[in-house]
């Protein structure tokens, strides 16, 4: 039913929706927990949120009740975040991504 991203915020989802665009896959089913969490024009946020920190908030204040009640029935969290490193950025060398992605499925599915 939905598939969920850490804090891919504003800047990340743009680029996974064209990516997967490109591939010619069509992802209509998306939410970020960093664009749930803030607002970009108030608080003046792109990206940067830790996204497995935004993920845990967000599916358990709101996400895990909507499948409890049956209004999801599945939904794939997607823990997006950097593996950064004070040594790696001191380098020059590229910050690493990552993604755990853990299926979860109500009473029944």
């Amino acid at each position: 039913d939905l598939v969920v991203t850490g804090d891919l915020a504003w800047v990340g989802s743009d680029i996974l929706l064209e990516l997967l665009n490109q591939k010619g896959l069509k992802l209509t089913n998306h939410s970020d927990c960093g664009k749930i969490i803030f607002q970009k024009q108030e608080q003046n946020v792109q990206s940067g949120g830790s996204g497995c920190g935004c993920i845990a908030w967000v599916f358990s204040g709101f996400f895990a009740k909507k499948i409890r009640l049956g209004e999801i029935k599945r939904m794939l969290l997607v823990c997006t975040g950097a593996l950064m490193s004070p040594t790696t950025y001191q380098l020059g060398e590229n910050v690493v991504g990552i993604a755990h992605a853990v299926s979860v499925c109500g009473k029944g599915e």
